[in-house]
């Protein structure tokens, strides 16, 4: 139990380079909160100490497959998450960099506990298009059972596809956020910069 909880490392490349990456408001008093879309689209044209800032967002996505919809725990995230984190998939490939825009084709990544128990481990899985969301999606991949990021009951991913609208608004805090420091650079030079 020690070794799994405790000493195993976590399933992903140099795992001690992954941050998270918050906002701090000064209402209420310590306050440490998610980020704005326009934040996030700064920090990553600004920075210079992490090789990638990554956004995620838990959903219930809607997913239908020939029958009924069917509410899934799913995640959001910007096209190049599965990257930032060093997770490689299974089999297939998860997004690349430009999938996250709307006037490309929707994709979806699914895990492998998903996998067997809606498409009964069907080896022609990639390619096959879904409904998510009122909307045909692409599987492009299977993440092995061992990444369970952000949490261990997501099944599905899909691109985070921003409007110009959200880029710009300040206001809402609804993303969360990880970034991977460069390897050249200390934890406290990155602190520092954020700061």
């Amino acid at each position: 139990v020690v070794h799994s909880v405790f000493l195993r490392p976590l399933p992903l490349k140099d795992p001690e380079q992954i941050v998270q990456l918050w906002e701090s408001k000064p209402f209420p008093a310590g306050f440490r909160g998610s980020v704005s879309a326009a934040n996030l689209h700064d920090w990553r044209e600004q920075n210079t100490v992490f090789s990638g800032i990554a956004a995620f967002r838990l959903a219930g996505l809607a997913v239908r497959d020939k029958g009924n919809p069917e509410s899934i725990p799913g995640a959001t995230v910007t096209a190049n998450y599965f990257s930032v984190m060093g997770a490689r998939p299974m089999f297939g490939r998860t997004f690349s960099e430009d999938e996250d825009q709307e006037d490309r084709a929707a994709v979806a990544v699914i895990s492998e506990r998903f996998w067997p128990a809606r498409f009964a481990a069907d080896s022609q899985i990639l390619g096959r298009t879904i409904t998510v969301d009122d909307r045909p999606v692409v599987i492009i991949g299977v993440m092995p059972a061992s990444f369970c990021f952000p949490v261990s009951t997501v099944d599905l991913w899909v691109p985070k596809v921003f409007t110009p609208a959200q880029l710009a608004a300040r206001g809402d805090h609804d993303l969360f956020v990880v970034a991977r420091i460069r390897s050249d650079v200390t934890f406290t030079q990155a602190q520092a910069q954020m700061n």
